[in-house]
């Protein structure tokens, strides 16, 4: 897949109602997850989804496997194929990222309210000092 190349007109009104929808949604892998978030996200603001062509998956072991089978090492490295590693500071709303949750690399996006990423049981704001890596979605 190549380089997003912009954002589509509403896109921050598209991004409320994906944040509304996992927020609604009862965790589920491979569905409302903190992937799912972010493809979700990504599309909403660009009109383009990433990832499509990917294999399923069912849980946190599947997960990894599809990761491994496509050939990265985590899913920063994923989002790097794509997008541009930018400082997290200079990080805005629609733009992705990772983060550590207990002990687990999870993936989320950018927010009015925050860094927001996808719990078990709920969507949850992180403080933006932890977020380990941040995306340009543009």
């Amino acid at each position: 897949m190549g380089k997003i190349t912009g954002r589509v007109p509403g896109w921050e009104r598209r991004l409320s109602i994906v944040q509304e929808q996992h927020h609604a949604a009862v965790f589920e892998y491979g569905r409302h997850d903190c992937f799912t978030l972010v493809k979700d996200s990504v599309e909403a603001v660009t009109g383009e989804r990433i990832f499509a062509d990917w294999p399923t998956y069912t849980n946190k072991f599947g997960a990894a496997r599809v990761l491994k089978r496509v050939h990265f090492e985590d899913l920063g490295a994923a989002f790097a194929s794509i997008f541009e590693k930018i400082p997290i500071a200079a990080a805005s709303r629609g733009d992705i990222g990772v983060v550590e949750i207990d002990g687990e690399v999870s993936a989320g996006v950018f927010t009015y309210s925050g860094f927001t990423a996808r719990g078990e049981t709920q969507l949850i704001i992180i403080p933006r000092a932890q977020v380990k890596a941040a995306f340009k979605v543009t």
